[in-house]
């Protein structure tokens, strides 16, 4: 069921239509005019597309025990709670929406389960730019979370999700933040010019960070450390693969394990290329942000000219939220540029290679693992069709991705990824805890010359 109230002229909207004026829809993406804050509950197929929910004092689009909705081609801005919400509800797709400058979350999930993100957009927002609550089993692919007062994307007492190509820069604390969550996968995510980490993992358990893309934060660009809650006493079993990391400014709790596959020298070209694309895309909004708000003062100066003393004043209070903003923002665009160009002076972000980001040698050991097998290869390859997959499938279909049981959810997949990588453990001839004052990276036999040779080179530098 859809709801749709007007609290402005007392009209009720249920039908799940919205007045149009005579227009019909020319394209799927076209934005009607402004809507009021949407409430759907229910199981029924409903699709909610290309509407307009700006500037309500409420939650922009609500979902509560609601399943088998589509969201999409939706603008949820500026509203005085969350752009999109989900509570207790499950097996929804949100899929191209913008939930920009919200005064709580961008998008937020509490209890929520089986839900599909991907290609949204939450920028700017006074909290974070995802949030999930105990929420598990979701997928989270191809979404931005960039510039917003806390977290790029959160995730709170939420397990076995799936979080894969995702953007999160230029956030006022953390990029990704995981708390007390255990069991998620995260794959080819960028988390750079974050204030505090890039990837900030808090007493959480047997999480992996697959080529995670962190550069350029100010306090860490992966962090893995303690809770204060003695029942989740630190973050223990994180394992890192393939990471491309600026300074390797780690801060790392025990069983940290960082291991190259095969595969990493193929990542770097295409690392390069969503670096770089990624900062400017982030710089480009923020100066449209500035844009906008330079025109609301300007707006509201003109209508003073010819007004009344007491009807300046107002203008006035009006005016100061919006400078108060416009400073904050500017900020931001201040403090990414100044962490680009200062990891710019360190590397070649343009042209990434393999000898430029090498820890320093004084907290570096190496421990060389033969795969005859393949197993670490068929790790990246089982991850990289999952990854691919997730892009395309349909909700109602994904759980039997990589999978040949049907109705499973996406701990079939944690669990393949879990199998394939404590099988690469057994091949380690020294499994030792990774510490911030020494730290252990695993590196195949089957490129063991080249890399040493890559070692060498850099520490002669």
């Amino acid at each position: 069921m859809v709801e749709e109230t007007n609290k402005t002229n007392g009209k009720e909207e249920t039908n799940g239509k919205e007045e149009t004026n005579g227009k019909e829809e020319t394209n799927g993406k076209e934005e009607k005019e402004e809507s009021p804050p949407l409430f759907l509950t229910g199981e029924n197929e409903e699709t909610i597309k290309n509407k307009k929910i700006i500037g309500s004092e409420e939650i922009g689009i609500y979902l509560e025990n609601a399943k088998n909705k589509t969201i999409k081609y939706n603008t949820a801005n500026s509203n005085s709670e969350e752009g999109i919400s989900l509570d207790y509800s499950s097996y929804n797709t949100l899929t191209d929406n913008t939930a920009n400058s919200n005064s709580w979350d961008g998008i937020s999930l509490d209890y929520s389960s089986n839900n599909f993100l991907t290609n949204n957009t939450t920028n700017s927002n006074s909290r974070d730019g995802i949030s999930l609550d105990y929420s598990s089993n979701n997928f989270l692919t191809n979404n931005t979370a960039n510039s917003n007062s806390q977290d790029g994307i959160s995730l709170d007492y939420s397990s076995n999700n799936f979080l894969t190509n995702n953007i999160a820069n230029s956030n006022k604390e953390y990029g990704i933040f995981l708390y007390s969550s255990s069991n998620n996968i995260l794959i080819n995510n960028i988390s750079c010019f974050n204030e505090k980490a890039g990837l900030s993992i808090y007493g959480s358990n047997n999480n992996y960070l697959i080529n995670p893309i962190s550069i350029g934060n100010g306090e860490s660009d992966i962090k893995t450390h303690a809770s204060s809650n003695t029942t989740h006493a630190s973050s223990i079993n994180t394992t890192i693969i393939d990471p491309i990391i600026g300074s390797w400014n780690l801060e790392l709790q025990e069983n940290t394990k960082i291991i190259i596959t095969p595969d990493y020298y193929n990542n770097f070209e295409n690392a390069s290329n969503r670096i770089t694309k990624s900062y400017n895309k982030t710089q480009e909004y923020i100066s449209s942000e500035i844009a906008r708000r330079e025109e609301e003062i300007a707006n509201l100066n003109s209508k003073g000219i010819k007004s009344t003393k007491k009807q300046k004043e107002y203008f006035e209070i009006l005016k100061r939220p919006i400078e108060t903003q416009k400073k904050q923002i500017e900020a931001q665009r201040k403090y990414a540029e100044t962490q680009y160009n200062t990891i710019k002076g360190k590397i070649n972000i343009d042209n990434l290679n393999y000898t430029q980001i090498l820890p320093n040698k004084e907290k570096i050991k190496y421990s060389i693992y033969n795969d005859e097998e393949g197993i670490g290869e068929s790790l990246i390859t089982y991850i990289n069709t999952i990854r691919d997959d997730t892009t395309k499938v349909d909700v109602k279909e994904k759980n039997n991705i990589g999978n040949d049981t049907t109705n499973v959810d996406n701990r079939g997949i944690f669990e393949k990824v879990d199998e394939l990588t404590k099988e690469l453990y057994k091949l380690y001839p020294d499994p030792e805890s990774s510490t911030q004052e020494e730290l252990t990276i695993y590196i195949p036999k089957s490129f063991e010359g080249r890399h040493i040779t890559l070692v060498e080179n850099a520490r002669s530098m």
